[in-house]
């Protein structure tokens, strides 16, 4: 009788679940204490499941059926719940097994890492396209961002309401992407505020969005060695090596003592492999000292990666960053390029739209570029407003030469926009094509160099073994 009226009663918090949400949240919880009080008096084993069936049965009926709103909090509420429970025998399984744990974690941190990255980018990718559609449509911008988010919830959604509630107090677009989608890339926003002054944000958004689109592009390619394979297997191999070196190292070295009566040890690889890891583990000082360094490093380079960058005014970070990536020779020829492929697309719109020289110099002065190149162009910029000629201004100032060229009408004949443009395509398919040759440089190059450290930490295992066996047969052989 009282199963078949727990039955019933499934029914019905289903049916609460989907269409009276709040109702079903706020009363489910009685209902099954009261059918547990009841179950009890009875000793009904049954009825005290079929109770907690029905508390289940709610959640994920509140999780799956119950209305996409953005006030339904009996919705979120049912969900967190349902990941927290599903979070302890998760946790227990993780300690019960802690030496797995331990070893994979390093692939979990790595995955999680690439799908909050992708998914960050298709974030971006979505919000600038749908605005660049908007726009290139001639609709009100504020009113078509809001019903492109209509009955929608889910991050993206709240995003394009954001930046619609910031239009319309009276904020232009990139100010509302400031503070609307704070997380978006900085390059993209900088470009945006760059094209409202020259009165060419539909072709900006253009570009923003077919090199987001390349970029996808270039994360969807299946490619044989991952970036992340190689700290993956060193972080695993570590681990394992230490725990070779702590447990069972010392033991052969034990066994050989004895064997050959304090004649033969350890062999030199394995020997100097097990004092610098004993030497680490044993000085408790050191230890720290590493750990803090990793940690504070890994949160460090997290923390910059998360966090976007700001053109307009840089962090010390980011300053430090660009000096540095300047002065490296690989990397400088890279930020260079890259910074001259934005410069030189923003310049060529500028121009096009009939802004002076001195205005479409000053326009890129707010791009995400390195901040070496952007303090060359405010040197340029200074010397164009003195007076001085552009292409000799250019040449002093330390920009590069196909900008001097480009801009030395004696030279070119007065067809500055489509040099420009020639530019813009040079630099965008040689930085393509360098990019290219140092992934596939690279990637062997770091697979060569794991497979060495791989080998020698193997031969430094076996080792050991082969020493035994030539002391064995050494007292054996008479």
């Amino acid at each position: 009788m009282l199963t078949g009226a727990i039955a019933v009663m499934l029914l019905v918090y289903i049916f609460l679940a989907a269409k009276m949400p709040r109702t079903a949240v706020l009363t489910m919880p009685v209902t099954a204490i009261g059918f547990l009080m009841l179950s009890a008096s009875e000793q009904d084993v049954l009825a005290v499941f079929m109770a907690f069936l029905m508390v289940a049965t709610t959640l994920i009926a509140l999780a799956t059926l119950s209305p996409r709103e953005k006030r339904n909090w009996a919705r979120k509420a049912a969900i967190w719940t349902l990941r927290l429970v599903a979070a302890i025998p998760a946790l227990a399984l993780a300690g019960v097994l802690w030496p797995l744990t331990v070893l994979l974690m390093p692939v979990f941190v790595t995955l999680f890492l690439r799908y909050y990255f992708v998914a960050r980018h298709s974030t971006a990718l979505f919000v600038i396209s749908t605005i660049g559609a908007c726009m290139r449509q001639n609709l009100p911008l504020a009113m078509a961002l809001e019903t492109a988010a209509a009955n929608a919830y889910d991050k993206r959604s709240r995003v394009l309401r954001s930046i619609s509630s910031w239009l319309v107090q009276g904020y232009a677009l990139s100010e509302a992407i400031k503070r609307g989608y704070r997380a978006c890339p900085a390059h993209a926003v900088g470009a945006i505020a760059a094209a409202e002054k020259i009165g060419q944000l539909p072709e900006a958004l253009r570009c923003i969005e077919a090199d987001m689109v390349q970029l996808a592009d270039e994360t969807k390619k299946i490619r044989p060695v991952d970036w992340s394979y190689p700290f993956m297997v060193l972080a695993i191999m570590s681990l394992i090596v230490t725990g070779l070196m702590i447990y069972i190292i010392p033991t052969f070295a034990e066994v050989l003592n004895d064997m050959s009566d304090g004649a033969t040890g350890l062999p030199y690889p394995t020997q100097l492999l097990l004092n610098t890891i004993s030497t680490v583990m044993h000085n408790y000082a050191a230890v720290g000292v590493l750990m803090c360094c990793v940690t504070w490093t890994l949160g460090a380079a997290l923390w910059v990666r998360f966090r976007p960058r700001r053109p307009e005014k840089p962090y010390l970070l980011s300053r430090v960053g660009d000096f540095v990536k300047w002065h490296i020779p690989v990397a400088r020829w890279f930020e260079k390029n890259y910074s001259m492929l934005q410069a030189v697309a923003l310049m060529r719109v500028s121009l096009r739209a009939g802004a002076t020289v001195d205005q479409a110099i000053r326009g890129t002065l707010g791009l995400d570029t390195n901040c070496r190149f952007r303090i060359c162009m405010a040197r340029w910029l200074e010397r164009v407003e003195r007076g001085d000629n552009v292409a000799a201004a250019a040449k002093s100032s330390g920009v590069p030469k196909a900008l001097a060229y480009a801009f030395d009408t004696d030279t070119n004949g007065g067809t500055t926009t489509e040099i420009l443009q020639v530019l813009e395509e040079f630099y965008r398919s040689s930085y393509n094509f360098r990019a290219n040759v140092a992934k596939a440089v690279a990637v062997p190059v770091m697979v060569v160099g794991l497979g060495a450290m791989v080998g020698l930490v193997i031969y430094a295992m076996f080792v050991p073994m082969n020493t035994m066996l030539w002391v064995m047969m050494s007292d054996l052989t008479p």
